[in-house]
Formats: C-alpha cells, structure tokens, sequence
C-alpha cells in the first residue's frame, strides 16, 4: 500500500490499571466452550465463561484454540464440576457426582470450584484421557485427536466418554475474500456522487455523538452520517462503539493524514474518530482505515496499558514495551507483538521513523511488514497487520510478515473480529441500494 494511515495521539497520563483475578461464573445460558493451551503448562483448559475467556486472551502464556462445542444449552441438565490444583497446575474437570464427592472428601491437591457449566445426557461424545507424566487431563470431541493419542502418544491413557455435549452453532465459515470486496465497490457507490470539495470542503466538522443513541445529530450531513455507520459497524466491541464520543470530517488533499483517533480529555475512555474526506476518492481503503484505527482502539483498553506506575516514574519502572507516555501490559497485543517480533532485532529504533526513513526501511525489507507504514513503529506494525490479517488471505510462506498475520490467530477477540468485519461488509453487497 502506497498511503499513510496517520495516528494522532495525546500523551497525558491518569489512567490506573485495575487487574482482576480470574473468576469463574457460571452461564446462565446456552454458550460457546472455548479451548486454549499452554505450552508453559503442558495442558489445556476450557471455558464458556466470556470474561475468563478475555482475560486468558491477554495472557501470553495461554494460546486460543477454538470453540470447542456448545454448553449449557436448554437440554443440558448434568452438571460439569471443575476444579483447580496449586500442585499440579491444572484444572480438572468432572461430570461424576462421584469423582466430584471423593476428591473434596479426601484429595487436598484438589480445590473445588464449583459447577463450571452443565451437558446433555446424549449428543457428541467427549472423550477424556489422563498424563501421569503431566499430571492433567485432556477433553476433546475430536476422533482424529483421540486415535492420534490412542496410537502415538503413550504419555496419555485414555479414560473412556467424560460426557456429552451439543455441536457449536457459531458460524466457522470466514467470508471469501471475493465477496468482501463485492461488498465493498457496492458501499462505494454509496459514496461516489460525494464531492469533498463542497463537503466538508475545507472546514473540520466535529459532531457529538450521542450517548444514548450513538447517533449523530439529526442535522449531519447525510453522507457524514452514512460514514458513521460504516465507522459503527466495524467496531470490535460495544466498549470501542460506545467509547468513540466525536467524530470529525474534514478535506486536506495531500496532507498523507487519511484517518486518526485521538483521546478527548487525555483519559483514554472517550476518543475522537477523524476521517479525511480526500479517503473517499478511493473508497477501497475506506474499510482498511477505520478497522486500523479501530485496532488502536483496542490496544488502548484498561487491560493492555497502563499509565501510572509508581507515581508519575512510568518509564523508570516499566519492564514491558514503553512508549510515548504508556506502559504495554505484559499480555497485551502491542508487548506480545513487540517481544516476537521487534525486541532485539534492528527493527526497533525506539522511536517513530518519518517517511522517508519507513520507505527506505521497508525496502530493505520487504517481506518483513505488510506495508510501508508498518515500519515506523511498533504499535502501527500492529494495528497495520491486523488490518491486513481482516481484508487479505495470510500468505502461504515462512516470511516474518506472514508470522505475524498468523500469530494474530492465537486470540480469540481478533479472530472474531475478523470474522464479523468480513461478514459485515461481504453483507454490503446486498444491504446497499
């Protein structure tokens, strides 16, 4: 790509990190189980619980591997029981009312944690095998997984049926990349008749959302209005939706500034999404940029950063990836992608390079960034390969650029988010008139 996604960014620190511990809530209702693993560990753990599921997304130690199948569903009626071990690190769980009464009645290592979610008497058989070597147990529905075990691997004995569980609904299906951009040339119609010369010409429109509605006022112009939609609708979260309080448009051919949020009142809770109206002239990046910007969004959560260490020392006492004013979290996506892929290579200067300095950098290497402005720093490397991970197919080669579009896999919030952009916008082919 041959445009700069520019970012605008306000250094103000006040913003505390409250980390929480991990607790588990049972579903109340039908869910998704979502399975992750643990090198570190040498095991896996399961839950339907969302906010579980979030927090072990941030966690580098643990590794999403997909939904698994589908719990607490209105026939399931046998509770699953679930329990932890400080000795062994795994947690164990059982559908035996049986296994569950024996080890609180005489098994210490064990701490009972309660009724994790509830299954069915019938349906998809899950099949449980135990390690003595790892001291844990492993669930799968799959039949290649068990022959696999049963036949190659003799660290684990296979235990019989756990239980039974009910297939996941949640479409697996990711939109072909051809239906997406039929969606998109038919949003640019939309757009086309747009002239950025009478509007916004050159004057900056900031309209205030509205915090009940999410609406723009009523006044807006109709194709400012039609832009907030696409900017909504692309959204990873209902937090990063209803965080955006003020969008601004406005035309500056030339200024190589397409796109950018900015933090209103330095907090880092409201933002400003700003759009160039000259994006419009090549309505094909349209999509790209906002879900760029919308990444940032996401990187800037409570869970990822943090501002305040210590006082005011955040630098002096920051041991994870620093920059401009903010800590990364040790799991966040911009420390994660920083340790794999920039921490102790010539990649990272340290600071942002300007655009003549990214150019020459990614010429030299080419196959390392999936853009040209993926080079100036790390945080725009991120967001750059997210964008790219969304609206292209991961490239089928060992190039560093390619590991990083696959490492994004690992994390279930953007994975999905990738999976409702597309179907999102391949829906444009037949939602727009």
């Amino acid at each position: 790509m041959n445009y700069y996604v520019m970012t605008l960014k306000n250094y103000l620190l006040g913003f505390v990190l409250v980390w929480s511990c991990l607790l588990w809530v049972l579903p109340a209702q039908a869910a998704d189980l979502y399975r992750f693993y643990s090198s570190e560990l040498n095991g896996h753990f399961y839950t339907a619980s969302i906010a579980e599921r979030d927090a072990l997304d941030l966690n580098s130690q643990w590794r999403y591997e997909g939904i698994a199948y589908r719990v607490s569903t209105p026939q399931a009626t046998l509770p699953v029981y679930r329990f932890w071990s400080p000795l062994y690190k795994h947690h164990f769980f059982t559908a035996s009312a049986f296994e569950k009464n024996e080890l609180i009645a005489n098994n210490p290592n064990w701490n009972f944690e309660g009724v994790a979610f509830t299954v069915a008497t019938d349906g998809l058989p899950v099949y449980r095998f135990y390690s003595p070597v790892f001291k844990g147990h492993f669930y799968t529905t799959s039949e290649q997984e068990r022959q696999n075990l049963e036949q190659n691997d003799s660290n684990w004995n296979f235990e019989g049926i756990a239980w039974y569980a009910q297939q996941s609904s949640t479409s697996t299906t990711l939109p072909a990349l051809s239906a997406v951009n039929a969606g998109i040339q038919q949003m640019a119609k939309k757009f086309s008749e747009v002239d950025p010369n009478l509007h916004p010409g050159s004057q900056s429109i900031i309209y205030q959302v509205d915090q009940l509605t999410g609406d723009l006022p009523g006044n807006a112009k109709q194709s400012d209005k039609d832009l907030w939609e696409v900017i909504q609708n692309l959204a990873p979260t209902d937090a990063v939706k209803k965080s955006i309080t003020e969008f601004e448009v406005y035309y500056n051919p030339g200024s190589g500034f397409s796109a950018s949020v900015a933090s209103v009142g330095g907090q880092l809770k409201q933002w400003r999404f700003s759009i160039n109206y000259e994006a419009l002239l090549s309505f094909e990046q349209v999509p790209y940029l906002v879900v760029h910007e919308h990444a940032h969004l996401l990187s800037y959560e409570q869970p990822q950063i943090t501002t305040i260490l210590n006082d005011r020392n955040v630098e002096q006492n920051c041991t994870t990836y620093f920059d401009d004013g903010f800590c990364f979290n040790a799991g966040s996506y911009i420390n994660t992608h920083f340790q794999r892929f920039w921490n102790g290579t010539d990649a990272f200067i340290g600071r942002n390079r300007t655009a003549t300095e990214a150019l020459e950098y990614y010429t030299a290497h080419p196959s390392e960034f999936v853009s040209i402005y993926a080079t100036t720093n790390v945080e725009e490397d991120f967001t750059e390969t997210l964008a790219a991970y969304v609206f292209q197919e991961n490239p089928n080669n060992q190039s560093k650029s390619s590991q990083k579009m696959s490492s994004l896999e690992g994390y279930v919030s953007l994975s999905s988010y990738r999976q409702k952009v597309r179907e999102v916008v391949s829906n444009w082919a037949d939602e727009v008139q």
